[in-house]
């Protein structure tokens, strides 16, 4: 049996991980042209992603904008739309990201460390990555001051990793970010009730 996904990122209530779509944290689904993340690597989410170009279908989103909208974009396949609006959101978040010096593996593990301190081997655990993935992780996120590692005072073999208060402040802005913002989820009537229909259409069986 499949162990359950960590919870998603942005989100602090029930997380699709409370199904069987174990994949989605292993970059196991691709939304067309874009993955959902490498763990691997260490680099989720930023493959392949691009606000100038979402490749796959031939469509370049700097085409798609509310104001100058396909004439036939109304007779799209709902695949189609769903996997373009996916590469545009994924892109834009992307590009936010990156200019807070993070990327989506980094944040996963700050929304991970929000419970409190870990060492490196629960943290990886948590985010389902290796030690070794999670070492650079943590790296990046300690040259940008967004978390601290110190001895364990029980232990001084064991390192525990915790969350900077700036760590906590980009986490808290990227969530605002996702759930506000209009050209993420924002341009979303409903963000929660669309959140739930996303994981009903992940773990439909």
């Amino acid at each position: 049996m499949a162990e359950p996904d960590p919870p998603h990122p942005l989100h602090d209530g029930t997380s699709a991980g409370q199904t069987r779509a174990d994949t989605i944290s292993t970059g196991g689904i691709n939304t067309g042209g874009i993955s959902t993340g490498d763990v691997g690597t260490g680099d989720l989410g930023t493959s392949g992603v691009g606000t100038s170009d979402v490749g796959g279908d031939g469509i370049n989103a700097d085409d798609i904008r509310a104001d100058d909208i396909r004439a036939d974009i109304g007779s799209w396949p709902t695949g189609r739309l769903l996997s373009v609006a996916a590469r545009l959101v994924e892109g834009r978040f992307h590009d936010f990201l990156a200019a807070h010096g993070l990327t989506h593996a980094g944040l996963i593990a700050l929304h991970h460390l929000t419970g409190g301190r870990l060492t490196q081997r629960e943290l990886a655990a948590a985010c389902r990555v290796t030690d070794q993935t999670m070492s650079r992780t943590i790296e990046h996120l300690r040259k940008a001051g967004y978390i601290s590692k110190r001895a364990d005072a029980r232990d001084r073999r064991r390192v525990l990793v915790e969350m900077t208060p700036a760590g906590a402040g980009v986490l808290a802005h990227a969530r605002e970010k996702e759930r506000d913002s209009g050209d993420l989820l924002g341009a979303v009537e409903d963000y929660d009730r669309f959140r739930q229909e996303l994981i009903r259409l992940i773990t439909v069986s």
